[in-house]
């Protein structure tokens, strides 16, 4: 069943199953407002210390234990917009922040731009000499590139993007790394021959161990069989696909629910073995909405960390039960996981409460049934204009970000 909370939940409580709980639960909105609008662009350091967001004109800072921030002007020459395909991308020592221009959303001609926290200085590490739309600088101007798709190795803080230049039939698809302090690029490996043209505009994302990239790769034509989860073996550049587009969507999902809408959106590792595939089905009123795939890496297997497959027809999903929730509430929406890796917080999605959803709490693998912490938060979690995450770890000091809550779990 997709709601078996009540007695199960109170046995499990009783037994001492669930260890984590929300300690604290802040909205952060007045406080950022106050100092400029906020977006979906708003992320957390991975320290915990500090959030930020790109405003309209400059990148914004909040020191969250000093409870003060500041906002500091983009230069003239970037393009000023954020959105899922260019987010803003903290180092794994929360010292800088990298960032492009919006290349596929706005077509801007884009750069890799990195910002230092201790210099408070702004620095383009692919600059061109060109900018505007990309479109335009095809057609008019020689020797312009897109780069993109930015990822920290968390091992020594390299910095990796993806390149592409124009070709008479196409674009090529290159990765490239750039070392600390000197950033000078290298080209780990090409990819325009084996993969689809520009089908790589999600983030992606680079093992703890800092070997391997996983990265989404979506082509034109869906029903390509590239499409789906790949992995770049980073000493050498080697690329595999190692979950498809359609193997992604059968697992966890309704037989009779029309996948065509259900497109793999974010990525996050678990711990080296094992990686999170976020989903998500833009025609909302369709099927189920979201769902989590655990990809494991040494055996292969795609597993749903909730099993919405048990919902016999579409009309189910919007049917509220006893307990006043409709099996929609079962699916997972934001998916929080825990710094060590061993469970996972998640928030429920429900047409009839929105904005107060329930967290629960599943081991990882998950086992049993998901144990409801509380119904928290309790600010609004719906006032973030934009795509929100769907994917995150929770900081080493227990904070994390769930769109403009800002929550601290213990024992997570």
């Amino acid at each position: 069943m997709l709601r078996i909370w009540g007695a199960l939940l109170a046995a499990l409580l009783l037994a001492g199953v669930v260890s984590a709980q929300v300690k604290q639960t802040d909205d952060l909105l007045p406080a950022l407002e106050a100092l400029a609008p906020v977006n979906a662009s708003l992320t957390l350091s991975p320290d915990g210390t500090r959030a930020a967001w790109a405003a309209p004109g400059g990148l914004c800072l909040y020191d969250l234990d000093a409870e003060a921030g500041e906002c500091h002007a983009f230069p003239d020459r970037f393009a000023d917009s954020f959105g899922e395909y260019n987010p803003l991308r903290w180092s794994p020592d929360s010292t800088a922040i990298a960032f492009t221009e919006d290349p596929f959303r706005l077509l801007n001609e884009s750069d890799v731009w990195v910002y230092k926290l201790a210099s408070g200085e702004f620095t383009n590490l692919t600059d061109d000499g060109l900018e505007g739309g990309w479109l335009q600088s095809k057609t008019e101007n020689a020797g312009f590139a897109l780069d993109y798709a930015l990822t920290w190795n968390p091992v020594n803080g390299d910095l990796y993007y993806f390149h592409s230049e124009p070709l008479a039939d196409g674009w090529t698809l290159d990765l490239y790394r750039t070392t600390p302090g000197s950033y000078e690029a290298e080209q780990i490996g090409s990819y325009d021959v084996g993969l689809p043209t520009l089908s790589v505009y999600f983030p992606p994302q680079i093992s703890p161990d800092g070997t391997r990239l996983a990265v989404i790769v979506l082509g034109q034509k869906l029903d390509d069989l590239r499409n789906g989860v790949w992995m770049i073996d980073l000493k050498d550049g080697g690329a595999e696909i190692i979950a498809n587009l359609p193997n992604l969507r059968r697992s966890g999902f309704p037989e009779w629910q029309d996948q065509q809408y259900t497109m793999p959106r974010e990525l996050a590792w678990v711990d080296n073995h094992t990686l999170l595939v976020n989903l998500l089905n833009s025609a909302f009123s369709t099927g189920v909405s979201w769902g989590t795939q655990i990809t494991d890496l040494t055996t292969g297997t795609i597993t749903p960390l909730v099993d919405m497959s048990g919902v016999a027809e579409q009309s189910d999903l919007f049917q509220a039960g006893d307990d006043g929730h409709s099996p929609m509430y079962a699916m997972p929406r934001s998916v929080l996981i825990a710094a060590d890796g061993a469970s996972v917080l998640f928030t429920h999605y429900d047409p009839y409460g929105q904005d107060q959803p329930g967290l629960s709490r599943l081991p990882l693998p998950p086992a049993g049934t998901p144990v409801l912490l509380a119904e928290t938060p309790d600010c609004r979690v719906t006032n973030l204009r934009g795509m929100p995450r769907f994917l995150q770890r929770i900081a080493p000091n227990g904070r994390v970000l769930l769109h403009n809550c800002l929550l601290t779990v213990e024992g997570g």
